[in-house]
């Protein structure tokens, strides 16, 4: 019960008693019980010890049944108290929790009317994560077609890109694929075209693709990266004006990023190999994390960003992991949590993010 519930709760009792009499009519009732007891007692004197016995057995009888039913009524009244004053509306509004929201109000939340706000408002986001994960391709196809970009990057997206080779001319775009690693390039095909730089680091080697992208995007990347700040500064030299860069990203303080966050990296690997036996140097290897600038607050990454020369930034946080598949009490506990964040949008806690700035 919150702290307010409690204090109003004990001042009303206090004050009106258990049953909402004032102290004085408590008081006479009370005298009128003791009066009551004591005539059944002088009635009791002088008879027979089994008679005197059944009249005293009788008294403690109606007196149990008076406790039983005070406490039953103080327990019920208590009850109705604590609701109607933790849902009354003299307690602030961030303190009522809000289960009456719907998934598809993370888009009230989208400042402006600006591009990336109209963009996300067509293509109708919602903050649970398996429409994130579901629609993150639909999602850039969208933003290619609604801000009519041709010339994409894909950051980090090394041996398995969000398109295959033969989507690219159907779509009608210039596709590079960016890694770190030249042995993750070589694995693709020679259809694509492929850039290999650190995303976080010097970009001088590639100069010529400076101011050269319309959209640039990236998943699961930027967790990864040393220096977060350096990355968005990176991207913005190589977006055209109006270009767009997109992130999706796990996020801080979700529990099990934290835990990752925290863990030595061998330590950290293993686990992820365990959980998932995809996960194999050979098919999809895991790479260390470092969480720099992996947030879906706002009021974190908005003034970094538009201190980088963003003119529009927005940011759109998801819900829930599946980390907790095989544990059915924990998940269930979990769900319960993860329905309350998403109603009252506890960005700290989200799990991942669209990280989306304009140039």
């Amino acid at each position: 019960m919150p702290f307010q519930c409690r204090v109003s709760w004990l001042i009303q009792h206090l004050v009106h008693g258990p049953n909402g009499l004032d102290r004085e009519a408590l008081n006479a009732r009370g005298q009128l019980r003791q009066k009551t007891a004591i005539d059944d007692d002088i009635r009791c004197r002088g008879r027979h010890p089994a008679v005197h016995f059944r009249c005293g057995r009788s008294i403690l009888r109606g007196a149990r049944k008076t406790i039983l039913k005070r406490t039953s009524l103080k327990k019920s009244q208590a009850r109705q108290l604590r609701l109607a004053r933790c849902t009354s509306k003299k307690l602030p509004k961030a303190r009522r929790v809000m289960l009456d929201k719907t998934p598809g109000d993370i888009l009230d939340n989208l400042g402006g009317d600006a591009a990336l706000a109209r963009a996300f408002r067509e293509l109708g986001v919602e903050n649970d994560r398996h429409w994130a994960w579901d629609n993150y391709e639909n999602v850039v196809r969208g933003l290619a077609r609604i801000l009519n970009a041709k010339r994409l990057i894909e950051i980090g997206g090394g041996r398995d890109p969000l398109f295959k080779a033969n989507e690219l001319a159907a779509l009608g775009i210039e596709m590079t694929i960016n890694d770190i690693s030249q042995v993750e390039l070589d694995v693709l095909p020679d259809t694509y075209r492929k850039a290999c730089f650190d995303v976080a680091g010097d970009i001088s080697a590639v100069a010529d693709l400076r101011g050269h992208f319309d959209l640039a995007f990236s998943r699961m990347v930027f967790e990864h990266v040393a220096d977060g700040q350096r990355a968005w500064k990176n991207l913005y030299e190589l977006l055209a004006p109006g270009g767009v860069a997109l992130a999706f990203i796990p996020t801080l303080y979700s529990f099990p990023f934290v835990v990752n966050w925290l863990l030595p990296d061998d330590v950290a690997a293993k686990i992820v190999k365990m959980l998932y036996r995809n996960r194999t140097d050979e098919e999809d290897p895991v790479f260390p994390a470092r969480y720099s600038w992996t947030f879906a607050s706002e009021r974190k990454m908005k003034p970094m960003l538009e201190g980088i020369g963003y003119s529009e930034v927005q940011i759109l946080p998801f819900y829930g992991h599946g980390y907790f598949e095989r544990l059915p009490l924990i998940r269930d506990i979990h769900d319960r949590f993860t329905a309350m964040a998403r109603a009252n949008d506890w960005r700290t806690i989200a799990s991942y993010a669209y990280i989306a700035a304009r140039k």
